[in-house]
């Protein structure tokens, strides 16, 4: 996908870091996975903003993160979806 705004890096066994590595706040973030321990939410995911996100320690390779979001505040957009495999970190 072009233009996704998301940087995944995985920190230790248990946290998966996720940045909006955008230049604007992304909105509704939610974020799941296979190995994610619970559903992430956050209303407004600023610009820049880093979050550490908990995950069951496994296989790296095994390890997806899936992420959606809008890109306006009122939810007039489509929602936009992406799955990524952390990098080390």
């Amino acid at each position: 996908m072009a233009d996704v705004p998301w940087d995944f890096s995985r920190e230790g066994r248990w946290h998966v870091r996720v940045c909006n590595s955008g230049d604007v706040p992304r909105f509704h973030v939610t974020i799941t996975g296979p190995q994610v321990t619970r559903t992430w939410q956050w209303y407004v995911f600023d610009a820049g903003a880093t979050k550490l996100i908990r995950v069951m320690p496994g296989d790296d390779a095994g390890l997806e993160v899936d992420i959606s979001w809008f890109d306006t505040i009122d939810k007039s957009s489509e929602p936009r979806r992406w799955q990524d495999v952390p990098r080390p970190g």
